[in-house]
């Protein structure tokens, strides 16, 4: 299972409320599309969980995992921090 900080809560809440998207919008780690066996995963806001998704819902924020990102992020905790000009940047941390 993966751990999710204070701030990264935050951040996906505000995502997860934005009014352009729809009401299960909230985060998804997944693997690359097309990635051909590449070990990166990404981070997108979406309208709702991929087939197959673990859903973790707290405080307002959704977070989706990938069955790929599940596994590779078991033990970790996902935490966020803003850089200049409001982007977020996603950690994950052992």
């Amino acid at each position: 299972m993966i751990a999710i900080s204070e701030e990264a809560l935050s951040v996906i809440a505000r995502v997860t409320d934005h009014p352009k998207l729809e009401h299960r919008s909230g985060v998804r780690i997944a693997p690359p599309s097309g990635s051909g066996g590449d070990r990166g995963l990404e981070v997108h806001a979406v309208n709702g969980p991929g087939l197959g998704d673990r859903v973790l819902e707290r405080k307002g924020a959704r977070l989706y995992l990938s069955p790929e990102a599940a596994e590779r992020v078991a033990g970790c905790e996902l935490d966020a921090r803003t850089e200049p000009g409001d982007r977020v940047q996603f950690v994950l941390r052992r």
